[in-house]
Formats: structure tokens, sequence, C-alpha cells
């Protein structure tokens, strides 16, 4: 009987419902205010079509990515936006299918997959380095298609697609390419070890850390860290915080209305820092 008025309570009053949680400290689900969900991160041999994949969770959110590297020529990269790496050698797609969440018919998700897109791009900017795409000067390079999908829809998405990001591109493999002394391009190597892509270390990677306020008052506010659907609903507002193991401020977006003080966004950032060092830590040893 307390499960199904605690069930009515959320579904007539559910801001009043989610006060008397946090005010002890705690969520409807049992964690505290800055507890994580479950993490988990799988790498290759996910998808033999790929040369690059891994599956990322935070909770029932459930990210997959699979790259596939292939070679161009220098006169496509031209007609590209050549002022970016992901212009000249990356192209990002990413999918929300009607299996991940009930509501990828309202236009919802299309929205989700575009901010998911964008965070993908920002990232592959920061940590990619050009010149490890380059086989033959002015002639041949690499471009990675990456394609991201959905599985699984439960709030904290943009995070849970950076960490199956890092987990392919830490699994993908370049083929050995085989050139002549003029610069044609002869074949793929098969018999060659593959060799890995350049990128910069995981700490040096930005990092988002999307961190829920919840205002019970004009002098009471709680901060809230890995939120999920039903969270997401009833936050005041929500902010994408984007740091580095170092703490460096990259950008800070806000995500709905309400009321930000320079309080918060300072209670916002600590928590976002310890986060990351903890991802940092249990990720980084990964080769």
């Amino acid at each position: 009987m307390q499960s199904l008025g605690w069930d009515v309570w959320n579904a007539v009053r559910p801001k009043e419902f989610y006060k008397g949680f946090l005010q002890r400290g705690i969520r409807p689900d049992g964690r505290k205010l800055s507890e994580y969900r479950d993490i988990t991160l799988r790498k290759g041999s996910l998808v033999t079509t790929v040369d690059g994949s891994a599956n990322a969770s935070i909770g029932r959110t459930i990210a997959l990515i699979g790259i596939q590297p292939k070679v161009i020529e220098w006169k496509e990269i031209k007609k590209g936006d050549a002022r970016t790496v992901i212009g000249k050698h990356c192209s990002v797609q990413v999918e929300f299918p009607s299996v991940c969440h009930r509501e990828t018919r309202s236009g919802r998700t299309s929205e989700e997959a575009l901010l998911v897109k964008e965070s993908l791009e920002y990232v592959l900017e920061q940590i990619l380095e050009e010149n490890s795409f380059c086989i033959v000067p002015e002639k041949y390079y690499w471009h990675l298609q990456i394609i991201a999908y959905c599985l699984s829809l439960d709030g904290n998405a943009i995070e849970t697609f950076l960490l199956a990001l890092y987990g392919a591109l830490l699994d993908l493999q370049l083929p050995v390419v085989l050139s002549n002394t003029s610069g044609d391009l002869l074949k793929l190597d098969q018999s060659q070890p593959k060799v890995k892509l350049s990128t910069k270390k995981l700490e040096e990677w930005p990092w988002v850390v999307p961190v829920g306020v919840f205002w019970t008052s004009p002098s009471e506010h709680y901060v809230v860290l890995d939120l999920s659907e039903e969270e997401e609903k009833n936050m005041s507002s929500i902010i994408w915080i984007w740091n580095n193991q170092k703490g460096d401020k990259l950008a800070l977006s806000k995500h709905k209305e309400g009321q930000l003080s320079e309080i918060i966004l300072q209670e916002g950032l600590e928590a976002a820092k310890a986060h990351i060092e903890e991802v940092m830590l249990r990720f980084q040893s990964q080769k």
C-alpha cells in the first residue's frame, strides 16, 4: 500500500514527491544526490562490420557506437569544411530507433539525437590529431564513419554516448595501407598488424556532466547528478558542465529554465569535477 501511495503521490504532485525525498538527502530510487547508477563499458567484437565499437551504459540508458574507417582522396576532403577535423575526416550519425523509448515518434528523441550529435562532434574536434589521418600527403586520407545508436533511454544520454565513443576509439584499429614511391594507393595490407588512431589521452578529453537543480524555495535548492528520465522532467533546471580532469571549465549549457546563482554553479562544478576524477580513474587504464 505504501508503494501504491508513493506512485499516486508522484503522479499527482511530482514536485512535492521529490521534495520529500531530497530534503532527506536521498532520491526515490534510494541513491544519494551525487550518486551514479551502475556504469559499464564494453569494447570490441560487438559489431563485426566495423573496425571499432563499444557499448556503454549508465543505469538503463545504453549506447552503442561503431566506427568504420575508409580511404578517401584529397579532393573529397576539400569539398567539406576544411577548417575542422569533423568536416575533413569524420562523419557522425546518431540514431534513436523506436525500440529505445516509448516517445521516439513524438519528436522528443529527435532533439535528443541532435544534442548528442553536437556533443560527440565537439569532443572529436578536441581530441583527434589531424596528422594521424594522413596516408599519402595531399593524396589519400582516412575518413571515419561514426554511427551511434541508442538501445535504451532513461536519462543522461550524452554522458553515456561519450563513454561509448571513448571505448570505440580505443577499440579502433586502422589497417596498413601500401602505396608505391609515387604515392599511388595500392591496397590494404591485411597481413600487417593494424595500428591505433592517435588521440589525446582520456584525462585531456572534455567531459560533460549533466547537473540537475531542484528548487524548493528561494533559499533552498538541491544539486543532483545522473538524472533518470523522470528526474529530468522534475528538475527546476538542468545545466551541462563541460570539464576535464584538470578542472578547466570549457563550457556551460543551460538546458531548462530556472534561477542559477554563483553558489549553485560552484556546487555543480565541484560535483562534476569529483565525478570526472572518478571516471578517469576507472577507465583511463583501459587500452
